[in-house]
């Protein structure tokens, strides 16, 4: 059965946590290790969802989830997906090169 999103509408929300300043190398290199790691943009979480790795979470643009949906319906991941709007997004993350699309792995 697929899972629901669950919409973020705070940027402290501790959920989202792991995905706060991403872009920042030192902050990486503490949180991010051969076990954990991210998956930025489109088409490498399509390839990682196909691959066998289990995601830990996933956080979406809204518009991302939707073109997205099937594959993820497709694959199941037994994750909590998170959604938060792009600009948000773009802002807690710290960068836009993500284009919506981001994953802890």
């Amino acid at each position: 059965m697929p899972r629901e999103p669950i919409f973020i509408d705070d940027l402290n929300d501790e959920r989202i946590a792991d995905y706060r300043d991403a872009r920042d190398v030192e902050l990486r290199g503490s949180r991010f290790t051969e076990q954990r790691f991210l998956v930025e943009r489109e088409p490498v979480l399509r390839r990682f969802l196909g691959s066998g790795y289990r995601a830990q979470s996933m956080l979406l643009s809204p518009d991302r989830f939707e073109v997205l949906r099937d594959l993820i319906d497709e694959h199941e991941p037994a994750c909590p997906i998170y959604l938060l709007e792009e600009r948000s997004l773009r802002e807690h993350a710290g960068y836009r090169h993500h284009h919506g699309v981001l994953a802890m792995g």
